[in-house]
């Protein structure tokens, strides 16, 4: 076994990039940016064009090419027409092929440019405490972090994006809910090392406080009143930011998980993680091999800016779990995917996808306001059995009026289409036919590697870094 020097070492090497590479990459990105700023230069609009983000910040890792681009406007504009400019101008230098629109607060632009996967973002030059946007406080992001992290903290923060990329918690997307670059930063700032950050992760203790610019000091209950939020990372522009708050229970859980498995057995799988995807045929085998109760449905191709899409793919994630518990059907565990392309699909997994026919249902305690109206209403056997008394309160046995988990899930999806109660790119999808897709029938929305990989981490039901950790 290595020791966690070693693995540092090891990954530093692998995630710092040499000077020739910085040099690269800054003539690349000014270039991107010096084509903006003539764009910009023939138009009414008056804007700083600013490199911000990793790059800015020389904090990115060695081979990867995400760089933020940022058009300051004037604080006169409104948010839509600064957000339609920025993509419009996005376009015109490199093609509509070339970009993605997203949306956060406001819209902005993905441009795949040569090597480069530039976002191109929109944003005002606010004073701080004026912001009118939150994409304002960025460069302001950046001068801090520029400011007050030496070299050497750099490099550990680049240690710990990895880490937290490796396991699957890097991004404060919604897509993700995890660590944002900026998050990385601020803890490696507060902790100093990445194996400090990593020693404090593996036995956090909730509520914790990280206030950079001691904005709080000495009035830390206040700090919890406001946020409301296990980590609170104090945002050094901003104190009535919380820098994590975007952060999932689930990816904070996963990193406290992971953290303690790495500080007891450290491993560079927890930084380059090997990612298994069985073939159609090896997930039915399996599917079928353990009796698996499952139920999936496809959405096919999306038609919407991914930002969007994921937040209304997890909200009707989210929703058909409560759709499914009204009927007495118990999802242990389920899952909303999709490629951002043509691919999206939702998959769950039952303890049983047939019912029997009666349940039991709890009545009032006995000698309560309500006795003896439950006994008009249920004394003369209106339930299938029942009432009788147990202990303090009665209960009847009645019949459920759904038994089949994808006959039921069919007829609530079309319901709850035509009703509105799904989101509306969801509802779009699933209005009229639906295909219900029962047990080893899930395994052919295996059809692309990505779709592979993410049904076969399903059916593990691990976090890939445990799969990695413990084989």
């Amino acid at each position: 076994m290595k020791s966690i020097e070693e693995v540092i070492d090891y990954v530093k090497g692998h995630v710092v990039p040499t000077e020739a590479e910085k040099e690269g990459m800054l003539e690349e990105v000014n270039g991107a940016k010096a084509r903006i700023e003539s764009a910009f230069s023939k138009s009414k609009y008056q804007v700083e064009v600013l490199v911000e983000g990793s790059v800015a910040k020389d904090t990115w890792l060695k081979g990867e090419t995400d760089v933020d681009i940022f058009v300051r406007f004037s604080p006169e504009y409104e948010k839509e027409e600064i957000g339609g400019v920025t993509i419009s101008t996005a376009k015109n230098l490199w093609g509509e092929e070339r970009c993605v629109e997203r949306y956060a607060e406001h819209p902005f632009v993905t441009a795949y440019v040569k090597d480069l996967k530039l976002d191109i973002v929109p944003c005002f030059k606010s004073k701080p405490g004026e912001w009118k946007s939150a994409t304002d406080r960025t460069p302001y992001h950046t001068e801090f972090i520029r400011n007050n992290l030496s070299s050497e903290e750099k490099d550990e923060a680049r240690l710990l994006k990895r880490f937290t990329k490796g396991i699957g918690v890097y991004g404060a997307e919604i897509k993700v809910g995890g660590f944002s670059g900026l998050l990385c930063e601020l803890l490696v700032y507060n902790f100093k090392t990445f194996q400090k950050t990593i020693e404090v992760m593996s036995s956090l203790k909730l509520p914790f406080l990280i206030d950079p610019m001691n904005y709080y000091r000495g009035q830390e209950a206040e700090a919890y009143r406001i946020f409301n939020f296990g980590l609170i990372v104090v945002d050094p522009s901003d104190e009535r930011r919380n820098v994590a708050a975007a952060l999932t229970q689930t990816k904070l859980g996963d990193m406290m998980a992971a953290s303690t498995a790495f500080t007891k057995e450290p491993n560079t799988k927890f930084f380059y993680p090997l990612r298994r995807s069985l073939s159609v045929i090896h997930l039915r085998k399996a599917i079928r091999r353990e009796r698996r109760q499952l139920l999936a449905f496809e959405l096919g191709k999306v038609n919407a800016p991914p930002d969007i899409f994921w937040g209304q793919l997890y909200s009707a994630r989210d929703k058909i779990q409560s759709i499914m518990k009204n009927a007495d059907f118990n999802v242990t565990r389920i899952m909303a995917w999709t490629d951002e392309k043509t691919s999206s699909f939702i998959i769950m997994e039952l303890e049983s996808r047939t019912l029997p026919l009666l349940r039991k249902k709890t009545g009032p305690p006995i000698g309560s306001p309500h006795t003896q109206r439950y006994m008009d209403i249920y004394a003369s056997g209106r339930g299938v059995v029942g009432p009788w008394i147990q202990g303090e309160r009665f209960y009847i046995m009645t019949r459920r009026r759904h038994l089949d988990a994808s006959t039921y899930l069919k007829k609530a999806l079309s319901e709850y289409a035509r009703s509105g109660g799904m989101p509306s790119l969801i509802a779009q999808r699933i209005r009229g036919q639906v295909r219900i897709l029962v047990d080893e029938q899930v395994s052919t929305l295996a059809r692309s590697k990505e779709a592979a990989q993410s049904l076969t981490e399903f059916l593990d039901g691990r976090p890939i870094w445990m799969i990695n950790a413990y084989g």
